[in-house]
């Protein structure tokens, strides 16, 4: 923490509540950072009141750590598969985001959709967000019990693949300390309780720090530049 400080202090800028979620898109302010949470009910909260979801969880998170210029946003659907999400990328670029949390690919499995079709939709998501310099850290999830063989033993290769690829961050299992823990878990114990999204918050957030410090870094780089040009 104290190196995510130092840099925060090296920052002199403001910031202001903005009125709406669009109005910030058009804004594309560089005054602070923005995430945008996009993947299934994993991280939607199924189930929970707004209040306990993976987004709300992540800002409590933030808070504590006293990270005053992040801002998160919620993209994440229930029953969103990776061809919905593919559809819907270019409505999160528009949000201008620094960083993407790419959650995605369980309800494909679950839905028997073929393993080349998942790998190509993820594959056509992340070349999107890579064309925009997008950040993206990518969740992978090891498949509970219930999913084909194919699923549990090829998707976390597929998942490090893209990683490789495209030079994103990886959480290799989003269900880490989740899954198999009967408070962890909601009723039809698969998707995250309460405790169970506080749980992947603490787990995927050190994974998320790596992003914030190369985007602290480049909001210094970009001021000195400015300073210079004047």
């Amino acid at each position: 923490m104290k190196i995510i400080n130092f840099i925060i202090l090296c920052i002199v800028i403001s910031f202001s509540p903005i009125k709406s979620y669009s109005q910030e898109a058009e804004q594309g302010s560089a005054n602070y950072i923005k995430v945008v949470v996009f993947g299934d009910s994993l991280v939607s909260g199924y189930q929970l009141n707004s209040k306990s979801n993976f987004k709300n969880t992540l800002e409590k998170k933030l808070h504590s750590q006293n990270y005053k210029s992040i801002r998160i946003y919620n993209g994440a659907v229930e029953g969103q598969t990776t061809e919905i999400a593919l559809s819907r990328v270019d409505t999160v670029i528009k949000l201008r985001p620094d960083i993407v949390i790419l959650a995605l690919g369980s309800n494909d499995a679950f839905n028997n959709v073929p393993l080349e079709k998942i790998f190509t939709n993820l594959d056509a998501i992340l070349q999107k967000l890579y064309s925009y310099k997008i950040k993206v850290l990518l969740a992978g999830v090891r498949l509970p019990d219930g999913a084909k063989d194919e699923y549990t033993g090829q998707m976390a290769g597929m998942f490090e693949y893209l990683q490789r690829k495209y030079r994103v961050q990886l959480y290799p299992n989003l269900l880490e300390g989740v899954y198999g823990v009967p408070k962890n878990v909601v009723q039809d114990l698969i998707h995250p309780s309460a405790e169970g999204t506080k749980v992947m918050v603490e787990k995927i957030f050190p994974h998320l720090e790596i992003l914030f410090i190369k985007q602290y870094r480049e909001l210094i780089r970009n001021a000195r530049q400015k300073r210079r040009q004047r």
